[in-house]
């Protein structure tokens, strides 16, 4: 696994994002718990249209990750103490495999990095890489 996080200061640093390639899949997700994801359709000419969901402001707050699976699935996987676990965004993309060019798998609107939680805990734990 690999974590990202940003450094404030000389000893400072706050959780953002990690990644993990397990086999052939691709995991990433935020380091802290969300209560929605805001999806868009499409940019067009440089303007990001986005709307939020209407339970936004009252949905639970969970862990959630996104993954693209070798065959090319694509899911967004929400996880909440006490409840099943929700899948969202299930579609067919791309073979992994077949790959032959740089593509977007999704794109990332957030707060400024001081409303993150610190980094608590060794950086590099269970043997994960860390970057700054």
């Amino acid at each position: 696994m690999t974590r990202l996080i940003i450094q404030i200061g000389e000893s400072d640093y706050r959780k953002f994002l990690w990644f993990d390639l397990r086999g052939s899949d691709f995991y990433w997700g935020t380091s802290e718990k969300v209560a929605a994801i805001i999806k868009n359709e499409k940019i067009e000419n440089k303007l990001l249209n986005i709307k939020l969901p209407d339970n936004y402001y009252s949905e639970t707050k969970g862990s959630t990750h996104f993954a693209l699976h070798e065959s090319g699935e694509f899911h967004h996987k929400k996880e909440i103490k006490g409840e099943p676990i929700k899948y969202s965004s299930k579609k067919q993309m791309m073979n992994i495999n077949k790959l032959d060019k740089i593509v977007r798998l999704c794109s990332m609107i957030t707060r400024s990095f001081d409303n993150y939680s610190e980094h608590l805990k060794s950086i590099t734990a269970n043997k994960s890489n860390a970057f700054f």
